[in-house]
């Protein structure tokens, strides 16, 4: 990805951003307009932005090393796994929504200081996501500056301070509003540039060529357990529950619960937020797997670029730059909304008083993108990659705490706290190679750990007085039907498909079978989601 094309295709995306970010802005001055966007996102701006929010450079450059390695056995952990989040999307965000709308809470930590009534409390679940969120940003500036330098062969320094400088730039114009308008675009080109990067892949030789070299190099690939170290029924299973715990986590997906119009905005974006993530993943892990049949043998280390080589080798190095600004799309629709949701996080969480204004976020934000470009001119790679590593488990761990918070009507402070501790100090055991969790993953481990140190901390309560029951304060804990239960179980029972392991495989049209299957599924569970959202009876009309 380097030459004039390149140069070209990198400027026209850096200043279309900033031109979408700026236009018709006006510039908000106070605090919830600036973050929040008026709590008025609609259904298709808040699909369009939770999907562009929660696919980063991982997608295209990741997900296709992934297929590359591992072979199709790794799309269900993304395909199905991520669009079971959707489930969670419904669970959590419908009632923070309202919560939050009533309240008047803008950051994750306001629900656990009025949940609980603890400032210090409240500032540690903060300073724990901060933690979790910090290093993407400075990772995604680090990931883009490389990028732009290999499409343009400007300098490293000066790629990513155009990347953090353009970001920057619509943030401060419009906050929220800037950041949804160019997610509509980034995400746009998300999904063209990979779509069009898997047809001209696929046209020359197809995935039936492709499945028949593989079933000779390597079956492997178009195994349900994968090929090298592969993805166990154990792995798969993790995945899934990481995934569905760390998501709704995330500051910047959390902060657009806050801002949605409505339920029926959120029950918009989970409905079809599985034909998203179905269709994009496919095609992305898909040049991944025919990677693996044209150009095998290629080592971990540069496996992630086999997206650009296939791109490369199918429409040319010209049009492969092209195809690549997808991957620079879904970095700067990450990059934006952390920068924001951090913002925002430091202002209200740390600096109390100040939170009424949109103009500390403003500067917080200034801070947090110097801070993180300061940090790109010389990327400490080992502590990055320790901090990045235990992000999703550390938002596993915060998530058990939140749903708790939402969920368990009749506990107290000790059982959250509890259950806090316990998680934050595992993630940090684990992450420093203290702490070795036999298994695929220490997610269930840690999750198990988490609600045995609640249910311990809360049995001290059985035995007071029967009005010490009651829940805390007077907030309003919502519940969930027990029909939602039955919706959410099945669709994982459907997913969770430990008995196509260990068969032959047998391929139709180019795909393994079991991968149909999980295709079907990726269908239908947009059913599922809309069933389970009438269930909780929270979408409202018009």
């Amino acid at each position: 990805m380097s030459g004039t094309v390149g140069i070209a295709a990198v400027f026209l995306f850096l200043a279309s951003n900033l031109l979408v970010g700026l236009f018709g802005r006006r510039i908000p001055g106070d605090a919830e307009s600036f973050v929040l966007g008026g709590r008025n996102l609609s259904p298709f701006m808040l699909l369009a932005t939770m999907a562009a929010t929660n696919f980063s450079a991982f997608t295209v450059f990741g997900l296709s090393g992934a297929g590359y390695r591992l072979g199709w056995s790794y799309l269900p952990v993304m395909a199905f796994g991520t669009g079971f989040v959707a489930f969670a999307f419904l669970l959590v965000g419908m009632p923070v929504r309202r919560l939050a709308r009533e309240r008047g809470w803008m950051t994750q930590s306001d629900l656990i200081r009025d949940r609980y009534g603890s400032p210090g409390f409240a500032k540690a679940v903060s300073a724990a996501l901060l933690a979790c969120t910090l290093p993407y940003i400075a990772a995604q500036i680090i990931a883009g500056g490389r990028m732009i330098a290999a499409a343009t062969g400007v300098p490293y320094e000066v790629a990513c301070a155009a990347v953090a400088s353009v970001t920057l730039g619509y943030i401060l114009a419009g906050g929220m509003r800037s950041v949804v308008r160019t997610d509509v675009l980034q995400l746009a080109i998300l999904v063209g540039g990979s779509a069009a990067a898997f047809v001209a892949v696929s046209a020359n030789g197809g995935l039936a060529a492709a499945a028949e070299r593989l079933s000779v190099l390597s079956p492997g690939h178009l195994s349900r357990s994968g090929a090298g170290t592969g993805v166990s029924f154990g792995t798969y299973a993790g995945y899934v529950l990481l995934w569905f715990l760390a998501d709704p986590m995330f500051p910047q997906l959390f902060q657009r619960f806050i801002g949605a119009r409505s339920d029926r905005s959120i029950a918009f974006t989970a409905i079809c937020y599985p034909i998203v993530t179905t269709g994009l993943f496919f095609c992305t892990v898909g040049i991944g797997v025919a990677g693996a049949a044209t150009f095998p043998g290629i080592d971990r280390a540069s496996s992630e670029g086999i997206f650009m080589r296939m791109s490369a080798q199918a429409a040319g190095g010209g049009m492969a730059a092209v195809f690549g600004l997808a991957a620079l799309a879904a970095l700067m629709s990450t990059l934006d909304s952390q920068i924001l949701s951090v913002s925002s996080m430091l202002v209200k969480d740390w600096l109390p008083g100040r939170e009424g204004s949109a103009k500390p976020v403003r500067f917080a934000a200034v801070a947090v993108v110097a801070v993180a470009w300061l940090v790109s001119l010389r990327p400490p790679a080992t502590i990055l990659d320790l901090l990045t590593s235990t992000s999703f488990p550390g938002y596993a761990a915060i998530g058990v705490v939140f749903l708790a918070a939402l969920f368990a009507k009749r506990t107290g402070i000790t059982p959250a706290v509890a259950a806090f501790a316990t998680g934050m100090l595992l993630v940090v055991l684990e992450a420093s190679g203290l702490l070795l969790v036999p298994g695929p993953l220490p997610v269930f481990f840690n999750t198990t750990a988490q609600a045995a140190a609640f249910g311990l901390a809360a049995v001290p309560r059985l035995f007071r007085a029967k009005g010490a029951w009651r829940q805390d304060g007077s907030f309003p804990s919502p519940a969930i039907p027990p029909a939602a239960f039955v919706i959410i179980l099945v669709s994982l029972a459907a997913g969770l498909d430990f008995w196509a392991y260990g068969k032959v495989v047998t391929v139709i049209e180019g795909l393994p079978a079991w991968l149909w299957l999980h295709l079907a599924l990726g269908a239908g569970l947009p059913f599922a989601v809309a069933a389970c959202a009438r269930v909780l009876s929270g979408v409202e009309r018009g």
